[in-house]
């Protein structure tokens, strides 16, 4: 992440002052002719050399210290969905897209496929890090379960708000759905509304939503300290997803 940001930008500097002293001296109106003399634009850049150096050992080190920190948040998960796996094979996969780190596992709870990804990105004030849990479901509802707040209020107003008529969940979470009656009943299912709470409260869960169609039952923690990274129970979260899923598909 930013040992590519550092390297780039060492990248982009030398080109440009290569270009300088490549091309003719009328097409940049900047520099006396004795400029051109060659090696002249990089006499005196060994600072400048040394500065670079010194960010690009900071970059790998941060990235190295950032790379094994989500790993650590991640590889919980792979030793609850992979229970058969020897703890000493590591089932986490790490890929960086642009600034982006993503780094998940996958395996399976109470039979259903379960995939885990945490998203970090790098220098970014508004893409804080987002661990998601996905669980294979069968739900035709549109469905989004959030923390009862000011943005998620607001956000509530432009959709389908469900007022699930239970002071304690209503107080708790926002809830929209495109079937509000039928998400009203199944919400208030002891079952369901157990599960709910528990990944609010105990487990600080952000939001619950069904995605890609109805096909996946997601839970997502979004770090709101950016020096602090979620990590909820494992078997907790994955198997209260795992209960939702089973009373989405009874309906």
């Amino acid at each position: 992440m930013w040992t590519k940001m550092v390297l780039l930008f060492g990248l982009l500097a030398f080109a440009l002052l290569l270009l300088v002293q490549v091309l003719p001296l009328e097409f940049f109106y900047v520099l006396p002719v004795s400029a051109r003399a060659p090696g002249s634009l990089f006499s005196g850049l060994a600072p400048a050399l040394r500065f670079w150096v010194a960010l690009l050992a900071i970059a790998l080190v941060h990235d190295y210290v950032v790379s094994q920190s989500d790993r650590t948040v991640v590889r919980p998960f792979a030793s609850a969905l992979r229970p058969e796996t020897p703890s000493e094979e590591d089932s986490v996969t790490q890929v960086s897209d642009g600034s982006i780190l993503s780094t998940s596992t996958s395996g399976s709870v109470s039979g259903r496929m379960a995939s885990v990804t945490f998203r970090d990105a790098a220098g970014s004030r508004t893409n804080r890090p987002t661990l998601r849990v996905d669980v294979s479901c069968s739900c035709s509802w549109t469905l989004d379960i959030r923390r009862n707040s000011l943005v998620a209020r607001l956000l509530g107003r432009a959709g389908a708000v469900v007022a699930t008529g239970d002071r304690e969940l209503d107080a708790l979470v926002v809830v929209e759905a495109d079937d509000a009656d039928a998400v009203r009943a199944w919400i208030r299912e002891p079952a369901v509304r157990s599960r709910i709470l528990s990944l609010f409260r105990q487990h600080k869960v952000d939001s619950i939503s069904v995605r890609d169609g109805g096909s996946v039952l997601r839970a997502e923690f979004v770090a709101h300290n950016p020096f602090t990274a979620p990590k909820p129970d494992p078997t907790g979260v994955t198997e209260a997803l795992g209960t939702l899923a089973d009373t989405l598909e009874e309906r």
